[in-house]
């Protein structure tokens, strides 16, 4: 890659390494580690030799793991396809109420059929361990993208937004609401389309904790930097709109860095609360001067603290940022296409 501003990365030029080149993870609130080549045995249930049979499918490598669970690289053994195989945590499903959740949000996610959705192929469990089989993506989520290659260009970042927009219209307009939408969830393949991962998992995360009484109030799940006000007080009852102010979040990521509370300032979790609940949005100009006035607006809407005052719905975000998926060689600079 040349010495370009990083701030214009453009997102056809995130096609990462062969070694790299995998679905990945990073659930709650736990980073993904991505290994690239073979991978040690580890500790733990959910740690294989490669070559491992699990149920119908042979792992062949450890992709990531995050705090839903591990993901591996396998080959289903009859068919022949390569999948990415998440082997879930344990604590997640042992309440029967948690069980049946993951069992009708799964056969929900399993009807989704869409461009930017990483399509869910197969849910069940072996030897009383449970499992979800995914589509394999060659790409690299956005989350390392931004951090290993820099900030995305005005166009880029827009585009990557919008098919999250895409793909949550879909998700919403189906009755599953995501819950933890942010970077690491969202996979750029090799041509810049950009995918959402986890559907239908994040509320697993909320179930155990309100079974098992793991947060000090209500039944807050999500990642701290990316969750909206209302998802702080009951992450289980919150809307599409929740899933909207992530994606506000994530926007700033994109094209700052960083997410917009996530400073030196706000580095616990009561000071990224309060932030959240009751700051400002910050400036997205401020960081990126050549954000058009028009994008810096789209993303205040998203950031705004009542859901009522967000844009309604995902379609109508997706809309609201078509024009800037556009090349505008005035602020994108390079304006490289996905």
């Amino acid at each position: 890659m040349s010495h370009a501003d990083p701030h214009r990365l453009a997102m056809d030029e995130i096609t990462p390494p062969p070694a790299s080149t995998v679905v990945v993870d990073r659930a709650g609130e736990t980073d993904v580690q991505l290994i690239a080549g073979p991978v040690s045995t580890g500790q733990g249930p959910f740690c294989f030799l490669p070559g491992a049979q699990f149920g119908s499918y042979r792992l062949l490598e450890k992709l990531g793991a995050g705090g839903m669970g591990t993901v591996y690289k396998a080959v289903h053994m009859k068919l022949g396809k390569l999948m990415a195989v998440k082997i879930l945590a344990a604590e997640h499903l042992q309440h029967p109420h948690a069980l049946a959740r993951f069992e009708r949000e799964m056969l929900a996610v399993g009807r989704l059929n869409h461009p930017h959705i990483v399509q869910a192929f197969d849910a069940g469990a072996f030897q009383g361990t449970h499992y979800l089989a995914m589509e394999y993506v060659e790409g690299m989520d956005l989350h390392r993208l931004v951090r290993t290659r820099g900030p995305l260009s005005v166009t880029s970042a827009a585009r990557a937004v919008r098919h999250a927009a895409l793909a949550l219209d879909a998700a919403h307009r189906s009755g599953l609401v995501h819950r933890d939408i942010k970077p690491s969830n969202l996979l750029a393949d090799t041509t810049g389309k950009v995918r959402l991962l986890d559907l239908g998992l994040a509320r697993l995360g909320d179930e155990t904790s309100l079974l098992t009484n793991l947060t000090a109030a209500g039944s807050c799940f999500g990642t701290p930097d990316y969750m909206a006000p209302e998802q702080w007080d009951d992450s289980h009852a919150v809307d599409g709109r929740a899933d909207l102010y992530a994606l506000g979040c994530t926007l700033h990521f994109l094209l700052a860095g960083h997410a917009p509370f996530e400073t030196d300032s706000h580095k616990t979790m009561i000071r990224k609360l309060a932030a959240h609940v009751s700051m400002p949005a910050p400036d997205l100009q401020a960081s990126r001067p050549s954000v058009p006035a028009g994008l810096a607006a789209i993303y205040s809407q998203l950031l705004a603290k009542r859901p009522a005052d967000r844009l309604p719905n995902a379609a109508a975000l997706a809309e609201a940022l078509l024009p800037f998926t556009r090349r505008v060689a005035a602020a994108d600079g390079s304006g490289q296409r996905l």
